[in-house]
């Protein structure tokens, strides 16, 4: 639907993408920043004022700069939302894991004219996802460990039965 935004309409806007907790960010068709909110600014040390006509290379180094941008690329020209889980390097040295959601923007005639991402840190997450399969994998050799065990003691009480019943055989 077409909407004729008020400056009040605007300044509510910008409210809302400021205060998002997820860095947010918007590229122009050539894949260059055009807007960013303040966690995106926060989370990768930079004034987006001074970093507007950057590509992604410019705040993050290759590899992971490159990745970035082709990601970007796809969901320009992707008809759907893509997302990705990205692990990216931060302005206080750190890495971050993130779920990165990216879509195409596109003019009034339908064409692509730039990319909107939000990147949530899942990096919480995915730690306790991995702590979770230590705790799995830990549980399952215990499983079967007293698996073992459980068919030693079944075999043992076997043995026993059977020289038991054999020697009672022995003596009638």
């Amino acid at each position: 639907p077409i909407m004729h935004e008020t400056e009040d309409d605007l300044t509510e806007l910008q409210t809302i993408l400021e205060n998002i907790p997820a860095g947010v960010f918007v590229l122009d068709a050539k894949l260059r920043l055009t807007r960013a909110n303040r966690q995106f600014e926060r989370l990768f040390g930079i004034d987006a004022a001074k970093a507007y006509g950057a590509t992604a290379e410019y705040f993050i180094a290759d590899p992971l700069g490159s990745l970035m941008h082709l990601h970007a690329q796809q969901a320009l020209h992707s008809p759907e939302p893509l997302q990705f889980e990205e692990l990216l390097p931060l302005a206080d040295g750190g890495y971050r894991a993130f779920a990165t959601r990216k879509a195409a923007l596109r003019n009034d005639k339908g064409a692509p004219s730039g990319v909107v991402a939000v990147a949530a840190d899942i990096t919480d997450r995915k730690r306790l996802e991995e702590e979770l399969r230590g705790v799995n994998e830990s549980l399952e050799r215990r499983m079967a460990q007293r698996t073992e065990e459980l068919n030693n003691t079944i075999a043992e009480l076997e043995r026993f039965t059977y020289t038991g019943a054999h020697d009672l055989r022995a003596t009638l």
